[in-house]
């Protein structure tokens, strides 16, 4: 928080001024100045969120990693803005090792730049937490923390501490962190995007991993399309779901923040000159016949696809890339692979069914975790298209719900609630604990008109396409279990629910 005069003196400051607090010679100048001239080429330089990708191009040399800043909240000026009036406001530095506080030019402002480490002896040898960690919190017990500007450059255990205080009550006036490795700094990073969207806490973080980018792997972009191995020899079988080695543990849909906050979390960004996008296609209903043209042109130029296994099949003749396939519980393994491939020089596609914009959020933000390069959405035709006209309820009369998505679905679920009987309800159920009989159940128990036209569409523009017309009523028959042998319809199914009585 600021006071008064904090907010006055920031609000007269002209934040769109902008000076290299680095170079301080003519010369030293001339450089910084045809250094940033050349940088403005490669990222845009229309707000204060440009600004800071711009310093974070010329600091890493590397173009790529302007897609790779995320700002908390809705604006990302904001954020620049509520770390500049803290530097006026002259509210301290704090950052988590003497390393980053040496980065730390002490020109342009009168802040106290201090360090967290060297804190918290004790505690890092009574609990056998790092020491970084126990800096933090020791410096958060003495209150250091509220209003400073806590900058973390290198230790993830110090950034998921420092996450852990602004959960119990500590509220810095902006974070920077961009912890760096191989162990639990993307981890670390998310943590602190989470409690800072949680807290309405300023932040400026990265995603991705971080180090030298490999050069392309010779025996796969090097060696022409027509001698690459047969698609039997290509495709990974390390695991019965198909996939990428099976993971120790059960896939859990409750853990971790939700990926599709990620992937809606900013606008897509115009793609640099020599930069190579990974893209999400959606491949439709899984008819090839409605894999749209730009879809099918991506497979044909990708080195490696990645997807889940029933995805990836029904694309399979249509690319010669490494295709990559999984379930849910080896889904990370094969992202993970998927990315090491990428940052390798492949060109990437990961495929998703229908169309990414209707219910595949999750796994496009999941795609944008494992890569460093921008991820480009391509639309598909989405089977709830394919529904809507067999139902012939249109769009603009429908309240779309996808329930096909990990996480809680409260908010879905009320969203129906709400809508029923009086606009057209077009649902994905969640294969399944969240099958049409289950949803008709819960609209009942809300007071639905049980004579309500319900359709439930299985496998749309498949040679096997099922269409059942029944009611409410009658559909909810079928709720309950949570397994495929305890409902009589297919994973692959559209639930309709029609406004009012038919006429026919």
């Amino acid at each position: 928080m600021t006071t008064d005069d904090d907010s006055e003196s920031a609000d007269e400051t002209n934040f769109e001024e902008y000076a290299d607090l680095g170079a301080t010679t003519g010369d030293a100048m001339d450089i910084a100045e045809t250094s940033m001239d050349r940088v403005r080429e490669l990222v845009p330089d229309e707000t204060l969120g440009d600004r800071i990708r711009q310093k974070a191009v010329h600091a890493t040399g590397d173009p790529e990693f302007q897609h790779l800043v995320r700002f908390s909240g809705a604006e990302e000026s904001a954020v620049v803005r509520a770390g500049a009036r803290a530097v006026l406001a002259e509210h301290p530095i704090v950052t988590d090792i003497t390393m980053v506080k040496s980065g730390i030019t002490g020109r342009g402002h009168s802040c106290d730049v201090r360090k967290a480490i060297g804190n918290g002896a004790d505690l890092a040898a009574e609990t056998g937490m790092t020491r970084t960690a126990a800096s933090v919190l020791e410096l958060d017990k003495q209150g250091v923390y509220d209003r400073a500007i806590a900058v973390v450059g290198n230790a993830p255990t110090a950034a998921l501490a420092l996450a852990d205080c602004i959960e119990d009550g500590t509220r810095p006036a902006a974070i920077v962190a961009t912890p760096v490795g191989f162990v639990k700094a993307a981890t670390s990073r998310e943590r602190v995007r989470e409690v800072a969207e949680a807290y309405g806490v300023p932040a400026i973080t990265t995603v991705g991993r971080r180090g030298q980018r490999a050069r392309r792997w010779p025996d796969e972009r090097t060696r022409p399309r027509r001698e690459r191995r047969p698609r039997w020899e290509r495709r990974r079988r390390d695991g019965r779901n198909g996939g990428c080695g099976l993971m120790g543990e059960e896939y859990d849909l409750e853990a971790g923040p939700d990926p599709a906050t990620l992937a809606a979390s900013a606008p897509e960004r115009p793609t640099q000159t020599g930069t190579d996008p990974v893209y999400a296609v959606g491949i439709g209903p899984g008819n090839t016949e409605y894999l749209t043209g730009r879809g099918r042109r991506a497979l044909e130029e990708a080195d490696v696809v990645v997807g889940f296994e029933t995805v990836v099949e029904f694309v399979s003749e249509a690319t010669d890339a490494d295709l990559l396939t999984c379930g849910y519980r080896d889904e990370a393994e094969a992202l993970s692979r998927f990315g090491d491939r990428v940052a390798a020089g492949a060109s990437g596609v990961a495929v998703l069914m229908g169309d990414p914009n209707h219910s595949g959020y999750q796994f496009v933000g999941k795609v944008q975790r494992a890569v460093e390069a921008p991820v480009r959405v391509v639309p598909g035709i989405s089977s709830l298209q394919v529904a809507a006209s067999r139902a012939r309820t249109p769009m603009e009369d429908t309240e779309f719900v996808t329930l096909h998505k990990s996480g809680p679905i409260q908010a879905d679920l009320d969203r129906l609630r709400d809508h029923v009987g009086q606009r057209h309800l077009l649902v994905l159920p969640r294969p399944f604990d969240w099958m049409p009989g289950d949803i008709a159940a819960d609209l009942l128990e809300v007071g639905a008109d049980p004579s309500l036209s319900a359709l439930v569409l299985e496998r749309l523009t498949h040679d096997d396409e099922a269409v059942t017309r029944t009611t409410l009523e009658a559909l909810a028959s079928s709720a309950g279990g949570d397994g495929r042998e305890e409902t009589p319809y297919s994973d692959l199914s559209v639930l309709a629910v029609r406004a009012g009585n038919d006429t026919d």
